[in-house]
Formats: structure tokens, C-alpha cells, sequence
């Protein structure tokens, strides 16, 4: 079996051996079968394979400079065979086959459309386009069960975090509605919010009973200063009364620290907190006015 080449074209040819019946010797000759590869022959292949095939005669220069390069190819590999694919349409198979004297006689090429390539194209491009709906559609469903469950709870949990500290009165407190986890934190801010709400009403406690204490301290201060005082004052007037007074012996005047000599109930006046009224003693009211009254007398009568 094998290929030769002829004037009229390439022929396909098989032998078999002349044998019996039984398939027993002895061979008395040759059957030889021969069929010019004609265009008719090669569209009935081509049919049969369901691909579109081109037969090309080697060593009569009808070569393409395409065909000449995979046949340059496959004889520096050392292979009869080479598939190319033309984009994502067509996969082209070359095949190398030899005459009967084992020289490059034809090129055979098969090119098949490449449908399953196709489709499996169309199938990632579908299944491109459906994994990203799908992915936005679940995008969509987990942020807006995050707005619900995460987002709006934990801003209003902000929120009324933010009004209690603008409260005055610290008595505020946040709501506990969300998920679980939400809950356990509004409970646990609440706690605080109550820790807080009675140390502040220890610590105004404190301040009052602080103030009270500052504003006894005070008044005791301004006592002690007053006290304090009052004592410098009598001490100041004790310094000014104690020491050595020079005082006359005949009219009792007091010379004070200028030299001026000064009644004594003038200087005791300006030098100590008293006042005087004036009187007679018995003996002066005798001394001065007994010849006109009985001064005893009148004595006992007051």
C-alpha cells in the first residue's frame, strides 16, 4: 500500500498476494488496486471525515511559501505531522506522505472548524456574564443585610451615644434593638452609662460637701482673722499702757511722748478704750463745798 505520483496525478494503490481460499500458499502472484486521488475522491474523504482536505503534490514548485515552511519545519523535527490553530475558528492538521520510494510525495492538510472551541467560548462568555450577575446580586444582598443588621444599628447606637454626651444630666440611655452582638454592646454602654451617672452623683455629692467645708473654712478663717485682730489691737494697746509713765506728784497731769504734759484722763482717753465722767469723791465734795451742805447726808440720800 502506498503512493505514486504520476504524470495525471498522485495514485493510491494496495496489493494483495494470490492465495487459496483458506488463505494458503503458494502465492501465484499480485492483485493490484490503484486509485487516481482525484478532486471527486478527495471531497468524498473530506465527506466522510467531515473536513475540508487539500492534497499537494511536493517537488513541483506548487508549494505555497506557508506549505514550504511546515514542510521545512517537520523535517528539521524529524515528524510527519503538525497541527496549527488559525485563531479561535479553525485547527489545520499537515501530514508528510511518502511515495513508494520513501521520498516526500504529498501534503496532506485536513482543516476542521473548531465548534466544540466555539462553544466552549460562548459557554465561559455566558458563564463569565452569570458569574458576575450573580456576584453583584449577592454583593447587593450582603450590603444591604449589612445596612440592616450592621450599619444602621451601629450608627444608631452613634447617634444616641452622641445625645447622651450632650446631655446634661447623664441619665440618658441607648437602645438595645439589632442583632445579638449589637445588643450586648447597647447593654454593656448602658452599664457604663449607669457607672457613670452614679459617680457623677457621688462626685457632685462630694463637691457640695466640699463647698460646705471650703465656705465653713472661710468663715472660721475670717474669724480667726478678726480674733487675731482684736489681739493685736489689745496687745497694742496693753504695749502703749505698760512701761514707765512720768506723772506729777502735785496735779497728776502725764507727760506723754512728745513732752507735752496732758491730763490723765485725756491721755488714758487716747491711749486706751475708755471713757470718763467726771464726779467728786466724798473727801474733795467735803473739801470744796462742806461749809454749804452735809455732804454724809446728801451722800445717803443718792
Amino acid at each position: 500500500m502506498g503512493i505514486v505520483v504520476f504524470p495525471q496525478g498522485p495514485m493510491l494503490f494496495a496489493s494483495r498476494p494470490i492465495l487459496t481460499s483458506n488463505q494458503e500458499g503458494p502465492v501465484r502472484g499480485s492483485v493490484i488496486f490503484g486509485r487516481f486521488l482525484d478532486g471527486g475522491e478527495i471531497e468524498r474523504i473530506a465527506q466522510g471525515v467531515d473536513a475540508f482536505l487539500k492534497v499537494t503534490i511536493l517537488g513541483q514548485g506548487k508549494e505555497s511559501a506557508a506549505q514550504q515552511e511546515i514542510v521545512k519545519k517537520m523535517q528539521v523535527v524529524g515528524e510527519t505531522m503538525a497541527i496549527s490553530a488559525e485563531g479561535g475558528k479553525n485547527i489545520t492538521g499537515a501530514m508528510l506522505v511518502d511515495d513508494l520510494f520513501g521520498k516526500p510525495a504529498l501534503l496532506l492538510e485536513a482543516t476542521l472548524q473548531r465548534s466544540v472551541f466555539a462553544r466552549g467560548q460562548r459557554a465561559i462568555f455566558v458563564l463569565r456574564w452569570l458569574f458576575f450577575g450573580i456576584s453583584g446580586a449577592i454583593c447587593l444582598v450582603v450590603m444591604l443585610l449589612l445596612d440592616r443588621l450592621v450599619v444602621r444599628p451601629v450608627v444608631e447606637l452613634s447617634d444616641s451615644v452622641s445625645r447622651i454626651g450632650e446631655e446634661a444630666d447623664g441619665n440618658g440611655r441607648v437602645g438595645s434593638e439589632g442583632p445579638a452582638e449589637i445588643r450586648r454592646l447597647a447593654t454593656a454602654i448602658n452599664t457604663m452609662l449607669a457607672g457613670l451617672a452614679r459617680a457623677t452623683r457621688q462626685l457632685s455629692g462630694k463637691n457640695a460637701q466640699l463647698e460646705q467645708e471650703i465656705a465653713e473654712r472661710k468663715e472660721l478663717e475670717q474669724e480667726r482673722e478678726k480674733l487675731i485682730a482684736q489681739l493685736q489691737e489689745a496687745l497694742t494697746q496693753v504695749k502703749t499702757l505698760s512701761g514707765f509713765l512720768p506723772i506729777c506728784a502735785s496735779c497728776k497731769k502725764i507727760r506723754d511722748d512728745s513732752g507735752y504734759w496732758k491730763q490723765i484722763e485725756t491721755y488714758l482717753a487716747a491711749h486706751a478704750d475708755v471713757t470718763f465722767s467726771h464726779g467728786l469723791c466724798p473727801d474733795c465734795a467735803k473739801k470744796l463745798y462742806g461749809e454749804f451742805i452735809d455732804v454724809d447726808e446728801a451722800l445717803n440720800n443718792t
